[in-house]
């Protein structure tokens, strides 16, 4: 009876107990490899300088150089690895992954399909006047010369962030979930997925575009689930889930669900409304759930020809998730 509780009929443990240990070693990862990353750099100038840096100033300066943001996403990765292969015996190929040209297609794929469904409703945008580009970022700040170490870095970011979330959410946690009902599985993962970015909202002051941007971010988790549960791929939607984040924050210069932040163009929005989303971006707007719709509909077809055109041959997965999902 005890062994039920902890033991799923997989003979797994349960992702309920997984899940909330796999959050506190990743984290003791990322602050120990953050402050030995920042220690030795401390340690580095001080030698030269001659200031020595106490255990504070190198702990703030985790948070200060934004290193616990690379240091996590890197933990986190590496902590699903170790669970998925030692734990629950996944393969990389239950995982999604596996390396070859078809891999690095449908990789770009992701990024040239999800730059047009999130570059649309801006346009759209821009069209009707409910937001307006300022100008390049060096040209309208004088001191925006750092604009392109920021860019370097968030992309670096955005590219661990899509790596790791479709990890999780899709690759892990699908198939961890594969033997009960589909629906439930997908509600599951995509509420989660949901869940990580809700933070970011500002219920108070934007609660309408709050509200769509987490209804858009979960109708996002259900279209990727849907294509990972019938393909066994994570390359496209890893691909789609970073270049909708590129595109939206280090490019438009927009926020990224919620998260404010500096990108190539300033784009200024002039109206807060149920078109624009407001503080939380373009995923708090109605454009975006159109978009998100037609995104869809594109997938559905994508995956109906993978399915009766393309084989398993050339060493990628192409078929649904092993379990009940049939």
């Amino acid at each position: 009876m005890i062994k039920k509780i902890f033991i799923n009929s997989q003979n797994r443990i349960r992702l309920l107990y997984k899940f909330p240990v796999m959050l506190v070693v990743s984290y003791l990862l990322s602050f120990y490899f953050g402050y030995l990353l920042i220690y030795n750099l401390q340690f580095f100038f001080s030698e030269r300088s001659g200031v020595s840096f106490d255990f504070d100033y190198v702990s703030s300066s985790i948070g200060d150089m934004k290193v616990e943001q690379i240091t996590w996403e890197l933990a986190f990765i590496a902590v699903v690895f170790l669970f998925a292969k030692y734990i629950d015996r996944f393969s990389y190929k239950d995982l999604g992954i596996y390396f070859n040209k078809t891999a690095v297609s449908r990789l770009l794929t992701g990024i040239v399909a999800a730059a047009f469904f999130i570059v649309l409703p801006f346009l759209i945008n821009l069209l009707l006047g409910t937001i307006e580009i300022e100008g390049f970022y060096w040209n309208v700040n004088i001191s925006g010369k750092s604009i392109i170490i920021i860019f370097i870095y968030e992309t670096i970011l955005l590219m661990l962030v899509a790596f790791q979330e479709e990890l999780f959410n899709r690759g892990y946690l699908l198939n961890c979930l594969s033997k009960i009902k589909l629906v439930f599985a997908i509600i599951i993962s995509s509420v989660l997925f949901s869940l990580l970015h809700i933070l970011g909202a500002d219920w108070e002051n934007n609660p309408t575009g709050s509200l769509i941007g987490v209804l858009n971010i979960l109708l996002i988790g259900v279209i990727y689930s849907y294509y990972f549960i019938h393909t066994k791929d994570l390359w496209l939607i890893m691909g789609a889930h970073f270049s909708w984040n590129l595109i939206q924050g280090p490019v438009l210069g927009l926020p990224i669900s919620g998260d404010p932040g500096k990108g190539l163009l300033v784009t200024r929005v002039i109206q807060d409304n149920l078109l624009t989303g407001g503080n939380f971006g373009l995923e708090g707007g109605l454009l975006v759930t159109a978009s998100l719709v037609a995104m869809f509909i594109a997938l559905h077809f994508y995956v109906t020809r993978i399915k009766s055109g393309v084989k398993s041959g050339d060493g990628s997965p192409n078929q649904k998730i092993r379990g009940t999902f049939s």
